[in-house]
């Protein structure tokens, strides 16, 4: 089985730090990042691999498709078994938070910026540890 840890953010610098943070924790896989959903759709589609298992760390904020639309596109994708998401959001709305978790691909919500802790919080979510080194 293969891991793939995936990063959208329209943010370019919050994508840079997000990838600095995330492979310096250790991960098994460099994280790929994507700056708007649709790249991320693009990147799936032409994937699809059944062996592998996807975490996908995601903005709500993002112009065109913003994190919302995308979990939508997520939970109808034919991958859709092998996937896990955390939002990585720079809202505190409680609000965001229940919708986000209202979804089942949803494993987590995490407040911008990503740090240490928050992963090691992440690597102890069942099913999301294979992502990481030990």
């Amino acid at each position: 089985m293969r891991y793939k840890i995936m990063i959208v953010d329209d943010d370019h610098i919050a994508l840079f730090l997000h990838q600095t943070v995330i492979s310096d924790f250790g991960v098994k896989n460099d994280p790929e990042s994507f700056s708007s959903a649709l790249q991320l759709l693009d990147r799936l589609e032409t994937d699809r691999e059944m062996d592998t298992e996807y975490l996908i760390m995601l903005d709500i904020n993002m112009p065109v498709k913003n994190g919302w639309s995308l979990l939508e596109d997520l939970t109808a994708h034919p991958l859709f078994s092998k996937m896990h998401v955390v939002m990585v959001s720079s809202s505190v709305e409680p609000s965001d938070q229940q919708r986000a978790f209202s979804y089942k691909i949803v494993s987590d919500f995490i407040i911008k910026p990503l740090n240490e802790d928050q992963l090691t919080r992440i690597k102890n979510i069942k099913n999301l540890e294979p992502f990481f080194t030990n």
